[in-house]
This record gives C-alpha cells, sequence and structure tokens, in this order.
C-alpha cells in the first residue's frame, strides 16, 4: 500500500511541483540557524531547548535506522524513480525527525506570543514530509513515525528542562545519562552486523560500512552538544544581559563563519585526519561543540567591557 502512494504522487509530479519539493527538502539546514541565533544572543535557555531536541531526535534516529535497517523504498521497488537519490536506510525519516524538533520547537518557544508562528511552523512541517514522499525517498511510515517520535522527544525535553529548573542539582545525571547513552549506542553500531543484499544487476543495495558511518554520524550531534554544555557550563559560562547590536552582529558572524568558511575546511581536516566512519560524527561532533562552546566564548571575550 505504501508503495502503490509513492507511485500515485510518481504519477501526478510536474515540473513545477518537483521545483518545489526539492527547494523544501534541501531548507533542513538553513532550519537551525533561528535556533543558534537564540541561543547565542536571545534566550540561551531556550535555545539550548531547540538545539538539545534536536540533538536526541537525531540520536535516535540514527539508532533505529542501524536497528531496523530498512531499505529506500526505490530499493524495494524499482518502479519507483526518486527524485533524488538518497543513501542509507529509511526508517525513520531522518527530514521528519530533524524538522519536527526544530520548527515544533520554535512554535512552542513562541505559542504564547503569536498563535500565526506555531500555524506557520506545522504547515512546514506538513510541506517537509510531503516533499520526501513525493521525491520518492521514504515511505508515509517513515514519515509518520518519525513525526511521532519526534513531537515525542520534543515533549520528553520540556518535561527533562522544568524537572532541571525545579532541581538543579539533577542536571549532572542527565548529562551523565545522555553520554553514557552516545557510548553505548556508538558501540553497538560499531560492532553490530548490517545486512548485505544485492540487486538484480549484482549491485549492493546498501554497503555496510557506508550503513555504518552514517548511523554513528547521527550521535556526533548530541555527543557535541553535551560536552560542549559541560565545558560551558564549568569554564566559559555564557550568559549575557540583553540583546544588543554587538551580540547580533557576532551570532550573524559565527554563523556564516563556520557554515560559509570554517566548514569547508573542517571537512578537509576530518577526511585527512580520520577513516570514512568517523567522519560524519566528527563533523556534527565539532559543529555542535562550535555552537554550544566555542563561539560563545568567542561572543563572552568580544563584549567583556
Amino acid at each position: 500500500m505504501d508503495i502503490d502512494f509513492l507511485l500515485w504522487l510518481q504519477s501526478i509530479r510536474t515540473e513545477y511541483l518537483t521545483s518545489l519539493a526539492l527547494f523544501i527538502s534541501d531548507l533542513i539546514p538553513y532550519m537551525k540557524f533561528p535556533a543558534i541565533f537564540i541561543y547565542w544572543c536571545i534566550n540561551k535557555k531556550k535555545g539550548l531547548f531547540v538545539l538539545v531536541s534536536f540533538g536526541l531526535s537525531y540520536f535516535i534516529n540514527g539508532l533505529l535506522k542501524g536497528i531496523f535497517c530498512v531499505y529506500r523504498p526505490f530499493l524495494r521497488d524499482p518502479r519507483l524513480i526518486p527524485l533524488d537519490k538518497e543513501s542509507g536506510y529509511s526508517f525513520p525519516s531522518s527530514h521528519a525527525m530533524l524538522v519536527t524538533p526544530l520548527l515544533g520547537g520554535y512554535a512552542v518557544l513562541f505559542r504564547k506570543k503569536t498563535q500565526i508562528i506555531s500555524w506557520i511552523m506545522g504547515l512546514l512541517i506538513i510541506l517537509m514530509i510531503l516533499s520526501r514522499l513525493y521525491i520518492g525517498v521514504h515511505t508515509p511510515q517513515d514519515v509518520i513515525i518519525g513525526t511521532l517520535l519526534s513531537l515525542l522527544i520534543l515533549y520528553v525535553v520540556a518535561k527533562i528542562f522544568a524537572f532541571i529548573e525545579r532541581r538543579p542539582e539533577s542536571e549532572k545525571f542527565f548529562l551523565l545519562g545522555g553520554l553514557i547513552a552516545c557510548i553505548a549506542a556508538f558501540v553497538y553500531l560499531y560492532f553490530k552486523s548490517y545486512p548485505v543484499d544485492y540487486d538484480s544487476a549484482g549491485k549492493i543495495l546498501v554497503k555496510p560500512d557506508s550503513a555504518r558511518a552514517s548511523t554513528i554520524g547521527n550521535i556526533g550531534n548530541l555527543a557535541g552538544i553535551l560536552i560542549g554544555f559541560y565545558i560551558d557550563k564549568k569554564f566559559i559560562k555564557f550568559s549575557y544581559k540583553s540583546v544588543n547590536f554587538r551580540g547580533v552582529l557576532l551570532a550573524i558572524i559565527g554563523i556564516g563563519f563556520y557554515y560559509y568558511f570554517a566548514d569547508s575546511y573542517i571537512n578537509e581536516a576530518i577526511k585527512f585526519l580520520f577513516a570514512s566512519t568517523y567522519r560524519k560524527f566528527m563533523r556534527y561532533f565539532i559543529e555542535s561543540l562550535f555552537i554550544i562552546a566555542i563561539w560563545p566564548a568567542v561572543i563572552k571575550l568580544c563584549t567583556r567591557k
């Protein structure tokens, strides 16, 4: 039934809808920018809430993909022609599990100020889900389960933040638990056996080394957030009094510096220093460390009186 639905979507493709679907699907990296900006120069706690929700969703996504090892729909049925050749496993959808904590997090943060933002965020989540189905890289089960899981994660993270606010001493236990979970997941995903199946032409569907690198890579985001949080809490103690021009300018520079300049050099360094299995993990680990601790240290240094 899921394949039949994707085949129907494939039958109604148009040039305009295809351009729109690909555009929406490619927006996912930019949807993280507001969370970073909020963390750096508007409200550290609210920004951290969205970033932790994002990191935990990415972590769960990699773990579940490694556990279930579900092939992409176009690998299961040659009649499907994907518009974007995604690699790795299909279930649950990474896009659904990343866009939901980001846009859903923004909806939660601004729900008391204006309902229109919540409605817009909800609409964008639906459009992202539909784009992945239209492109032909996910089944309805992939995106529905992924979205529901991320909504649950948003709820759990909100409860954890509220609990820590009431009992600050519990913070270190959640931090330690998160790090232990990252280590355990890394070990499991590294040593588990991945399926080896071939298509009609004798080509392997998903290479085990590639699958291992992808699933392990998702852990790097949460690990970087947790380590960065500890470094900030222990040494940097980043905070701010109010939104100001210098802080906003430094936030814009920081986003541009990492994503449009340093990112390329960091990737080249990672390729040189690490085997392919660990490259995605290190990239996301460094990215989260930069967001949570490194650039906040720069902002604090530059705004110190």
